[in-house]
């Protein structure tokens, strides 16, 4: 098995790039780890964002722990949290599985024009971007490569394309 793990801030394309790559890559699957903490946060409504994020955690591992061994999988998530990025990490490690890591950056003036733009309850100031930033920037990932996606989602799919080796 496989897995692109595409991380990176809110509209930095995170999304865009794993449909893409799931097209050109002909993947098994997209993991998209938001999906889950969305779904717990309609289920709970009275939690905190911690709660949804560990559930988030949580069914991520366990899908990749039911996923065949011969298989492209790519997850996309922000990979804020240093003791999630390790679980992971160690779960590949232990599962002898073939990792990519790539960390999508975006201009931060476009990435809250496209906060401004999404129709959802919960926007993403700039102070909030930034101390997000400053969270993912602290995970340090060996061999991660850093995308500078400014809207050109070809442009970033090719990068991460030439950067894989199957």
């Amino acid at each position: 098995m496989v897995i692109i793990f595409l991380r990176g801030l809110p509209g930095s394309g995170k999304t865009s790039i794993a449909h893409k790559l799931e097209e050109k890559l002909d993947c098994a699957e997209v993991i998209h780890s938001d999906a889950f903490k969305i779904d717990y946060l309609k289920k709970h409504k009275d939690c905190d964002f911690a709660d949804a994020c560990k559930y988030s955690y949580s069914k991520t591992i366990k899908r990749l722990s039911t996923l065949s061994v011969k298989k492209i999988i790519i997850v996309e998530e922000l990979f804020y949290d240093s003791d999630f990025v390790q679980k992971i990490r160690d779960f590949c490690r232990e599962k002898n599985i073939r990792t990519f890591w790539f960390y999508l950056k975006r201009n931060l003036n476009k990435l809250l024009e496209i906060e401004n733009s999404r129709k959802r309850k919960i926007k993403n100031t700039r102070g909030g971007l930034l101390k997000l930033q400053k969270d993912l920037d602290k995970i340090k990932i060996e061999n991660e490569k850093i995308v500078l996606n400014d809207g050109n989602i070809d442009e970033s799919v090719n990068f991460i394309l030439e950067n894989i080796k199957m």
